[in-house]
């Protein structure tokens, strides 16, 4: 990376830390900020222009901006909203510095998409709090997506039928698996009502979907089919509620019975088969 004069790397001692970029056209205000970032341990590169920044901000792809609202031609509210429509750093988060404090500047500087201001003066621990707050929620949303992907790859993989219902019971979700058993595409299935899948079932439609979930033991449930020919199901299922306990929904698993026995009875001829050879080899 060749540094311009008005730029400054990261220091060597920082080395492991979040790195964040400094956009400030003002080189004591720069340096000043660059100073109380890195004594917290964090790496830290600056530019003195939008231009630059931006720049920066794309072969180096920083943790977090801090930026100045005055930069010149391409000023900070251009910077952030180049960042957000770049999907590359689209999701830095961006601290917006700014002498500026009637409400109009303020609601222009939510609607360019910075998570945070600082009006000027500040201190430094408004900054580094400013600073240390919104790393956290990075941090978090970074950890709640990877879960969702796991649980994803899991809902998708999953052997059993998988329906997730809204309150009312109409679908909102269908596994690949519970797709294939009814012979039905995922799409076609969202926002259907669960009974209208049904081509029988042994509970009245008073009873409803509770029939169901909770503790009671699996129901067998004939689902219909394209084909007209209906396949019997194994379901149970739960409720799904907020932490105040409002109901939101209910989760379904499904199972093919006949699949699961013809399964047990391969591994079941399979085990046989085995302990016979081993037999055999133990009698030479």
């Amino acid at each position: 990376l060749v540094l311009h004069d008005d730029e400054e790397e990261v220091s060597a001692g920082a080395v492991g830390g979040e790195l964040v970029l400094v956009i400030e056209q003002v080189s004591d205000m720069r340096a000043l900020i660059a100073s109380v970032l890195k004594k917290r341990g964090y790496r830290v590169i600056t530019a003195s222009n939008g231009y630059r920044g931006l720049e920066l901000a794309k072969q180096r792809e920083p943790d977090l901006v801090v930026t100045g609202w005055e930069l010149g031609s391409f000023g900070g509210l251009d910077v952030i909203g180049t960042f957000k429509r770049d999907s590359k750093i689209s999701e830095v988060p961006v601290v917006l510095l700014t002498s500026k404090s009637d409400r109009e500047s303020w609601a222009q500087g939510v609607e360019s998409g910075a998570d945070a201001f600082l009006g000027k003066p500040f201190s430094g621990l408004e900054l580094l709090g400013t600073v240390e707050s919104l790393l956290r929620l990075k941090k978090t949303k970074q950890a709640a997506v990877e879960q969702s992907r796991y649980l994803e790859a899991i809902f998708e993989s999953m052997r059993e039928g998988v329906l997730i219902l809204d309150e009312n019971a109409n679908v909102r979700e269908v596994n690949p698996s519970m797709s294939k058993m009814i012979e039905t595409p995922s799409d076609a299935l969202v926002g259907v009502s669960f009974f209208d899948l049904l081509e029988s079932y042994d509970f009245t439609r008073l009873s409803g979907i509770d029939a169901l979930v909770g503790d009671v033991e699996s129901t067998n449930v004939i689902f219909a089919r394209p084909s007209g020919e209906g396949i019997s199901l194994s379901v149970s299922g739960v409720e799904l509620c907020e932490l105040r306990g409002r109901l939101v929904g209910y989760l379904l698993t499904a199972r093919d019975q006949r699949r699961i026995q013809k399964t047990m009875v391969a591994e079941s001829r399979q085990l046989a088969e085995l302990k016979e050879a081993r037999q055999e080899i133990a009698n030479r």
